[in-house]
């Protein structure tokens, strides 16, 4: 690959372009927002009195971004993905203890897609990780943005979010940190019962070493599970063959949250039957399978210390079952896979084939029909 350029670059020379590109360029101008990438860079205190222009200069700033720009053509290359330039927004941190505890967390949940060893069989799998992957930076930040409070003067995250992504996007990325913030409170309060249940249920020995490290290997085993039922299936031999309705994603989504206040809080109806089997199916998938969803079970197992569970470890779990519940738009995702083909509901009953493509500002976007022929 070439050099790369940085958004916005100079105007294009249209007449040496096809028509298309035009369009192309003017949506860009009028919808800057879209998914970018966020290079987080640790810089001193006393350098958020210089201008950004002053701070990319420094010599410790162009080493970082020349180190992050390798890391992401290298992975554009994997991905075979060409772009003619590299949208990117820099998040400023303070060199402190604080800032680099917020970048470790963030990177780390922001590099789980590209962590993993997935195969592609076609051009579309390659946009929709580069997709996803971008979009588990903004979840990472957005994460550490909560979990560490930095001075509100320095880093105002969300107000830059809201300026630079969809609206949609953004409206994900809080239900996740809801989501990602109550699945922390559960693992850090319940930490010791969690090492105690797996010490009584499981013949290995206790592999993680902190609540971070569990808290990490639960999202990227969430985030696998989502690509196999989604891209993935392209690779697959077996792969969904029609379009699922959202309320059928709904509705299982629903029922999941009830399950959680059954098996948690033992709100189950006995008289119920229909209910009461259907929650006891649920509950042995846990129990038969090695999943790594393990914590669900273990946050009440009734063995064990669920009658004496620590008050915050409770609290946690019923914050993590209201923000579950709320969290119903996450269940229903944007993109389907029939086929192993990226398909979407453009507000009808009809579904229709998607493609991506990298505009000449390299912002990886999706549009109807199939890979368009220039």
């Amino acid at each position: 690959m070439g050099t790369r350029s940085y958004y916005p670059p100079e105007p294009p020379d249209f007449d040496r372009l096809n028509p298309h590109s035009y369009e192309i360029y003017r949506q860009s101008c009028d919808k800057p927002q879209e998914l970018r990438e966020f290079p987080l860079i640790l810089i001193p205190q006393n350098w958020f009195d210089l201008s950004e222009v002053v701070r990319e200069q420094q010599p410790k700033v162009q080493q970082a971004l020349q180190q992050w720009q390798v890391a992401v053509e290298f992975e554009d290359q994997c991905l075979r993905i060409d772009r003619p330039a590299i949208p990117r927004h820099i998040i400023w941190l303070p060199d402190t203890f604080l800032g680099k505890s917020f970048q470790h967390i963030a990177q780390g949940i922001g590099k789980i897609p590209t962590g993993q060893s997935l195969q592609f069989q076609n051009q579309h799998q390659g946009a929709a990780l580069r997709t996803l992957q971008m979009g588990w930076q903004v979840r990472g930040i957005f994460f550490a943005n909560a979990l560490f409070s930095l001075p509100v003067s320095i880093l105002n995250l969300e107000k830059v979010l809201e300026d630079l992504l969809p609206t949609t996007l953004m409206e994900r990325c809080r239900l996740n940190q809801q989501l990602d913030q109550a699945l922390w409170r559960i693992l850090t309060s319940g930490w010791e019962h969690f090492q105690t249940w797996w010490s009584q249920n499981r013949s290995t020995p206790w592999p993680y070493d902190s609540p971070q490290n569990l808290f990490l290997s639960i999202l990227q085993a969430d985030f696998v599970t989502a690509w196999d039922n989604g891209p993935g299936q392209a690779t697959k031999q077996e792969v969904q063959s029609q379009w699922i309705r959202s309320d059928a994603y709904e509705t299982a989504h629903r029922c999941q949250a009830k399950y959680f206040r059954e098996l948690w809080f033992d709100d189950v109806d006995p008289s119920n039957q229909r209910q009461s089997h259907g929650f006891q199916r649920w509950v042995d998938s846990w129990h038969s399978l090695e999943t790594h969803n393990w914590w669900i079970v273990a946050a009440r197992d009734p063995a064990g210390w669920a009658d004496s569970r620590p008050k915050a470890l409770q609290i946690a779990l019923q914050t993590y079952i209201q923000a579950f519940t709320h969290a119903l738009t996450l269940a229903v995702p944007p993109v389907q896979w029939p086929y192993g083909r990226p398909q979407q509901n453009q507000h009808t009953s009809k579904t229709h084939l998607i493609h991506s493509y990298c505009n000449l500002f390299g912002f990886c976007l999706w549009d109807w029909g199939e890979f368009p022929k220039y």
